[in-house]
């Protein structure tokens, strides 16, 4: 069967990029693609930019599986391979062969005598149209929730407007909830319960062809779960968005989830994550707040000593953030959070006095997650002094009245928090405790129980000397999740 390497100028006058979405395996996934490529129930759209006048399809191959070997793709009947030795986060260009059916062969690229890592039986090319074959599952999985597999995506879109772009998802997970997508981060979810293995089809998304930022959330709880900066797109370009790798890992975990793009020549670029922030309400005389950035608001009437969703802010510069009274609207402060790295996830804590001129004003202390893994018996704690009044502080465990100081917590300054990587702590039941810096005499004292395996912050918030009104010293664990995702609970010690 004839089949040629061809250009993108060979294919169509239009732009295509390729961006995935990348991690590792956690919940049950949605159904595969039906025999023509597209999710069953759905039908193929033809683009007359799409068409060449002759009976070939164009194909390629994207390697999104991370953990899998180098591949080698072919199709039955075709003697050139789609694809040869294809790494992870690699992209072939696009070859072109006769429309028709074919079976999609996988093979690891190191063992040509084997079985196919993945066969997607029958997929339907039809003529003139362009076709990206994404590489996603688990290598070596017997779980038929995240399989090995290939998924076809038929590259279906409708002709741009200018200045605008459109784009194709396709979910590729193994381990993903449902999800729903946000370009612009205007609020409109463009992609609503795209589930697990699943392209969107249908003409594409059309957008305003400029940098923008994709936010990816759970469906249908509305979950943050990471956000990626996508760049400037062409006018009247053609572009596919493949989510696809580990949701079940820590954002800073090199396994986690990654944002590739592939250009149609096979030329990829990598984005990670963007840094998220997870708000803490510390002020100790104040009520519900409210947390804007860029005049977006991102945390509504947060209770004082509990933890918001998190949401994203940039790496170039940071960004200001207002601190509004829920209940009035009243401007507490305008608070800075830094630029902070790609794959981070910081702990906010908004703390300080707001009406109490004798103590320190209201103010953001940005704290990475950036704990060290503790073993199975073994739980990693940082402890944060956001007591206004309370210029330094030691942390330790109480016995009776007396507080003994642990290693790596004493004079910890306000706003301020002990090591990034935290320090290993007992796993049980223990009576903690706050006291000002070289003082055994605890200013609180309160019990928690500290889980196995666990990562946390400990937080000494209130009033050492409460004015009228005010709250006084207490203790708080916020719990950090390994995956991105998940809520941080915040949960008060026990007298």
């Amino acid at each position: 069967m004839v089949s040629q390497r061809v250009t993108m100028s060979g294919v169509a006058a239009v732009s295509t990029l390729l961006f995935v979405l990348v991690g590792c395996p956690t919940s049950p996934g949605g159904a595969d693609g039906g025999p023509d490529g597209l999710p069953d129930g759905r039908s193929i759209f033809f683009d007359a930019g799409n068409l060449d006048g002759g009976v070939a399809s164009f194909v390629r191959v994207v390697h999104a599986a991370r953990g899998a070997p180098a591949l080698d793709v072919s199709l039955n009947g075709v003697a050139t391979p789609v694809a040869t030795n294809l790494a992870f986060a690699a992209a072939s260009g696009y070859l072109s062969v006769p429309a028709g059916l074919y079976d999609v062969i996988v093979k690891d690229h190191s063992q040509p005598g084997a079985a196919p890592l993945a066969t997607a039986a029958q997929v339907r090319l039809s003529l003139g149209l362009r076709y990206t074959f994404v590489a996603a599952g688990v290598s070596g999985s017997t779980d038929a929730s995240n399989l090995f597999r290939v998924i076809p995506v038929p590259e279906t879109f409708f002709p741009a407007s200018d200045q605008t772009a459109r784009i194709l998802f396709v979910h590729a997970v193994p381990d993903g909830v449902t999800y729903d997508m946000d370009l612009g981060d205007d609020g409109n979810r463009e992609v609503q319960g795209l589930a697990r293995f699943n392209p969107t089809g249908g003409q594409g998304v059309e957008i305003e062809a400029t940098r923008t930022t994709l936010t990816v959330s759970g469906n249908p709880d509305g979950g943050f779960i990471t956000a990626f900066d996508v760049p400037t797109l062409q006018s009247h370009g053609n572009y596919v968005l493949v989510l696809a790798g580990a949701q079940g890992v820590s954002a800073s975990d090199p396994t986690g989830l990654l944002l590739l793009g592939a250009s149609a020549d096979g030329t990829v670029f990598q984005a990670d994550p963007l840094p998220t922030l997870v708000a803490f309400h510390a002020i100790a005389d104040t009520a519900g707040i409210d947390v804007f950035r860029k005049g977006k608001k991102v945390v509504d009437n947060l209770g004082y000593g509990q933890t918001a969703p998190a949401f994203f802010f940039p790496t170039d510069g940071g960004s200001e953030l207002d601190v509004i009274l829920h209940q009035d609207g009243g401007h507490l402060a305008k608070v800075t959070a830094a630029g902070q790295a790609v794959r981070t996830r910081s702990l906010g804590v908004v703390w300080g006095a707001a009406w109490s001129t004798a103590s320190a004003p209201v103010s953001l202390s940005v704290l990475e997650e950036g704990f060290t893994v503790p073993t199975g018996t073994q739980a990693t704690l940082r402890v944060v002094n956001a007591i206004p009044d309370a210029p330094s502080v030691d942390f330790g465990t109480v016995t009776g009245t007396t507080l003994s100081t642990l290693a790596g917590f004493t004079a910890i300054a306000s706003g301020a928090a002990s090591d990034l990587i935290g320090a290993v702590q007992p796993v049980a039941n223990t009576q903690f405790g706050v006291a000002k810096a070289k003082s055994t005499s605890p200013l609180v004292s309160l019990a928690f129980n500290v889980p196995a395996g666990s990562e946390g912050f400990l937080i000494a918030l209130g009033f050492a000397t409460p004015p009228a009104g005010a709250q006084p010293v207490t203790l708080i664990r916020v719990d950090v999740p390994l995956a991105v995702g998940v809520s941080w609970v915040a949960t008060p010690g026990a007298k």
